[in-house]
């Protein structure tokens, strides 16, 4: 019995020994594997953490040409307002004869001349046109015509104005020749 015992005893430390060695034997054998996975699972990781990096900068990016975009977008309708699109000076020349309806003037548009490049300093995408013409009426009615373009929202030179009395019963004249100052549209 007690060789059994002492049997038994050797074949479980044998057995545990024999176990441990198969272990270590099955984690050498698959450690080329592990450490494959391990590094590929790095690779990843690290990739992944640079595609997050790269998308948070490009999310800033983003942020900051929409608020650029926005910031054009208001500059633009303040130059639309300034200088409206040459295709409006018939819109421009309409609001002045209404204007001058407006305060019972006779009116009437002399001409109309596209000045040189470079007129009052003027540069593309700018251009200036002068726009000359005469109304008549009383001296009131002429004084709220001359501050309603005084105070219109585009940008105007008053060029020249030139009142006339005529001691008439239509009344005093003026002369006058205004600046618009359009932007070229982008078709042109």
């Amino acid at each position: 019995m007690a060789d059994t015992k002492k049997t038994k005893k050797i074949r479980l430390r044998w057995g545990g020994l024999i176990r441990w060695v198969i272990g270590l034997a099955v984690v050498v054998a698959l450690q080329p594997w592990l450490w494959q996975a391990v590094t590929e699972r790095a690779a990843t990781l690290q990739q992944q953490r640079q595609l997050a990096q790269q998308l948070a900068q490009a999310a800033e990016q983003l942020s900051q040409l929409q608020a650029a975009d926005q910031e054009a977008a208001e500059r633009l309708s303040q130059l639309e307002t300034l200088a409206p699109p040459a295709e409006q000076l018939t819109t421009l020349l309409g609001r002045l004869e209404r204007v001058a309806a407006e305060r019972a003037l006779r009116f009437e548009l002399l001409s109309i001349t596209e000045e040189p490049a470079g007129f009052a300093g003027v540069t593309e995408p700018l251009q200036a046109v002068s726009v000359s013409a005469q109304a008549t009426g009383s001296p009131d009615q002429l004084v709220s015509f001359m501050q309603a373009i005084e105070y219109a929202p585009e940008l105007v030179l008053v060029a020249s104005w030139s009142l006339t009395g005529s001691g008439v019963a239509d009344g005093d004249s003026l002369a006058m020749t205004l600046v618009y100052f359009l932007h070229a549209s982008a078709d042109n």
